[in-house]
Order: structure tokens, then C-alpha cells, then sequence
């Protein structure tokens, strides 16, 4: 029978050993969390099933037209500012932030047109990235085990396009991204708006790595030519990127691998938005917040984004802009797409 005296001072120490428990693991969670946000390693799966480069020449989201020397969709006059929303430290929802940003785009660039058209004015808000990352995680390809309220799980590019394209984005007010506060209404009323922002479709803009090419410079090239046509005919792309330190640190414009970072593992994956070019450059939009880069941007050495890119996917919210879809001979299949964009390039060098 143990004395009160005993019992307190028993009591006293579990409480003690409680608290330094809890202080241990608050320490471990700091340490474990990484200086910038990103994602685990969650690949887009079924990319063979995709809509690739091929379906977007004959669906007419690309043409055959010559491309501008620079293109700058960040500063496109219809946006007026698109501000750079910094992801929370140590959260893994940049596949929310990214997605929701090329969305914003797009939806900006429509509501533009029809403000033009119909005279609207009801300008739209900012997206909320929250929604889509947690709904992405609570329907992807994942489900081992919950995630949905777990900070430090991401998710894959295709399932947060899969959510903006099957059930749409809502406005930050609606979910706010920087608070745990939850929807009050039912589920038809918040789906039923979220589909006023829906997607109509997207398509795999990296080369299949079965695509025969004669040499590496060719495929670097062509992989290239469409990025940049992407951007010039559609508007920005959602990557997937390898983060090593010279993105992590972002000191030097533009980012380009060196002799002692060339063979540095990678660090972590992380999504973001090609939003731009120039000659032999190309331009990030990230989520880091404007303190990261060029005030949230940073222009990549095109040898470089090749290497950290392993993903890239391009979004469409209207019919395409050409109109009617790039036009093959009889044996326009049995040459292939290869042949198609060989043609491309001898246009566009003439």
C-alpha cells in the first residue's frame, strides 16, 4: 500500500517524464521538417493512358505556327497581380498550390475574355490550394493508410488535376488555405460551385521515354520546342521538379548544374509552374514566396530544367486556340508524331 506522500511524488514524475516526452517529440517534428516545402515522392501513375503531345497537335492545342522568341505569362496585362502564396514550412502541398495557380490562370485569362465580350465585371478571387491538395491525397492512388490530415503527405500531379478536372477548385474564402476552419455547408452546395471552375482536360507534355530518338541532343530538343509551344499557344505547365540545392538556394540567375552539383542526389521532388521563356532560359513560378529567387521566380538554364523535370502536364479550360487541329496526310499516323514535330522544326528554321 503505497503512502499519499509516495503516491504524489509518483505522480510527479510520470507528469515530468510526460512533458519531456512531449518536448522530445516536438523537437524530432522540427528537426524532420525540411527548410522548404515539398513532396514526397508520389508518381503521376497510369501516364501511359494520358493524353500526350500527339493528342494535343490533333485536337489543335498545338500547331505548326512559328513561336516568339520570349514568352512572359506572368505578366500578362489580364492578371494585374498574381501573387506568389507561400506554402506553409514543412507542409507538403505544393501539388495544391501549383495546380490551383495554373488554374487561376486560366480562369483569369477566360474572365478577361469574357468581361471583354459581355462587359462582367466579377473578377476572380484566389483559389483555395488547401481544397485541392487534401482532396487530391483523400482520392489518389495512395491508400495504404490515411493521409488526408497529415502535413508532411503530398500527393501526385494527375491527382490534383484529376480533382480540378472532375469536381473544380472553389475561392479561398470558400476553404481557406491558412486555416483549419472547415466548410458549414453540405456537400451539393460546395461541389455544385466548385464546378463553375472546372478543367476540360490536360495532357502529358514529356516525351515518352519509349520514343525512339537518333541522338540525346534531338529529344532534348524537340521536348523543348514543346514546352515552349505549350506555353506560346496555351499558357503555363504544371512540372513535377528533382529539388537539389541550387534550386533549394536559387543564389545565382539563371539556375544551371555545376561540376560540384552535377552529381548531388536529389533532395526532394516538389510542383511547380513553367511560366515563360527566353533565349536558352526557362521561367518558374514557385511557392516559396517571393523572399525564394527573383521575388518567386527564377529563370532555369534549359540543360537544367531538363535534368529536374520529370513531369509536365499542361491544362485547357476552352476549345483550342487554333481552331481547327493540326491536318495530316494519309500517312501522317503510320509516320508518327516524330515526323510530325521533325516537320515542325525545318518550318520554323526556314
Amino acid at each position: 500500500m503505497k503512502t499519499e506522500k509516495e503516491t504524489i511524488k509518483e505522480s510527479s514524475i510520470n507528469s515530468n517524464e510526460q512533458l519531456d516526452f512531449s518536448h522530445q517529440i516536438d523537437d524530432t517534428l522540427t528537426r524532420s521538417k525540411p527548410s522548404h516545402p515539398t513532396i514526397t515522392k508520389r508518381d503521376s501513375q497510369n501516364q501511359e493512358k494520358d493524353w500526350d503531345i500527339e493528342h494535343a497537335f490533333f485536337s489543335g492545342y498545338l500547331s505548326d505556327k512559328e513561336i516568339p522568341k520570349e514568352i512572359l505569362l506572368h505578366e500578362a496585362s489580364f492578371l494585374k497581380k498574381w501573387t506568389i502564396h507561400k506554402q506553409n514550412p514543412g507542409s507538403y502541398s505544393c501539388v495544391g498550390y501549383a495546380v490551383t495557380d495554373v488554374v487561376y490562370w486560366h480562369l483569369k485569362e477566360k474572365e478577361a475574355e469574357e468581361n471583354r465580350n459581355l462587359n462582367k465585371d466579377k473578377p476572380l478571387q484566389r483559389l483555395s490550394a488547401r481544397f485541392n491538395w487534401m482532396a487530391a491525397k483523400e482520392m489518389d492512388d495512395f491508400t495504404d493508410r490515411p493521409t488526408t490530415f497529415i502535413e508532411q503527405e503530398g500527393s501526385s500531379l494527375k491527382a490534383g488535376l484529376d480533382v480540378a478536372r472532375k469536381y473544380g477548385s472553389v475561392e479561398d474564402n470558400l476553404l481557406p488555405t491558412d486555416s483549419n476552419a472547415l466548410f458549414q455547408g453540405t456537400a451539393r452546395h460546395f461541389y455544385a460551385h466548385a464546378a463553375t471552375n472546372i478543367i476540360n482536360s490536360y495532357f502529358n507534355l514529356l516525351i515518352s521515354k519509349t520514343q525512339f530518338f537518333e541522338t540525346e541532343e534531338e529529344r532534348n530538343m524537340v521536348q523543348l520546342l514543346i514546352w515552349k509551344k505549350w506555353l506560346a499557344e496555351n499558357g503555363p505547365i504544371l512540372v513535377r521538379i528533382q529539388v537539389n540545392s541550387i534550386f533549394d538556394k536559387a543564389e545565382k540567375s539563371p539556375l544551371k548544374n555545376n561540376r560540384n552539383n552535377s552529381n548531388q542526389k536529389d533532395i526532394d521532388y516538389h510542383a511547380a509552374l513553367l511560366v515563360g521563356y527566353t533565349d536558352k532560359e526557362l521561367i518558374i513560378r514557385n511557392s516559396w514566396g517571393t523572399d525564394w529567387g527573383e521575388k518567386g521566380y527564377a529563370h532555369l538554364d534549359e540543360s537544367y530544367a531538363l535534368d529536374i523535370i520529370d513531369e509536365a502536364y499542361g491544362i485547357t479550360v476552352k476549345s483550342p486556340r487554333v481552331k481547327v487541329g493540326y491536318n495530316p496526310d494519309a500517312q501522317a499516323e503510320e509516320r508518327g508524331i516524330m515526323d510530325i514535330i521533325r516537320t515542325i522544326i525545318r518550318k520554323m528554321s526556314h
